[in-house]
């Protein structure tokens, strides 16, 4: 399967929440996933066919997943952006940074994210080096002076993933830039 051509939820690795069929998604053929009855009858989409649904509607969070994903994502959007798409209207982001720096080389006008699980020891120095306008965190790793900190530096914060109340409380009061549910 390359890189980038159908999305699926990201934290799932296997077919089996969203399709009820057993399998890692980048080990399957794209005509295999696209058989696939991802719910209602909707098929997993391909990437370009969302690219085109919110063209100057959304902002994408676009987070490249494994080692070689940055080429193809940075071929869709540059597709995306020769026919009038926004490059604001992409935020990219890995936990491999090896590939958002990768990203950026390759389509820099698009806005970068740092994406980690904890707290970087020099986070600023990180950010610097992707050109990363945000910051994007573990809800675990979130404290006001950590966001104070980020803020300072001139970066957003957005944090993972939010999906009560209580972390939606405790994200606002951190003062966080939004958060991802």
């Amino acid at each position: 399967l390359e890189f980038g051509r159908v999305l699926f939820r990201s934290h799932d690795r296997t077919l089996t929440r969203c399709t009820g069929r057993r399998g890692v998604v980048e080990r399957q053929s794209l005509h295999f996933l696209r058989s696939l009855d991802a719910g209602h009858g909707e098929k997993i989409p391909l990437f370009a066919e969302v690219l085109e649904l919110v063209r100057g509607r959304a902002r994408l969070q676009v987070e490249l997943k494994g080692p070689g994903s940055a080429p193809s994502v940075a071929q869709l959007l540059g597709r995306a952006i020769s026919e009038g798409t926004a490059p604001e209207s992409f935020l990219v982001s890995s936990f491999d940074s090896e590939q958002t720096a990768l990203f950026k080389r390759l389509l820099p006008q698009v806005p970068a994210a740092c994406l980690t699980y904890g707290f970087p020891r020099r986070p600023a120095e990180l950010a610097a080096s992707l050109a990363a306008v945000s910051f994007h965190l573990n809800l675990d790793a979130v404290t006001p002076a950590r966001v104070k900190e980020l803020h300072a530096s001139g970066l957003k914060v957005f944090v993972y993933t939010v999906n009560s109340d209580a972390d939606l409380r405790y994200a606002k009061a951190a003062g966080v830039d939004g958060v991802f549910t």
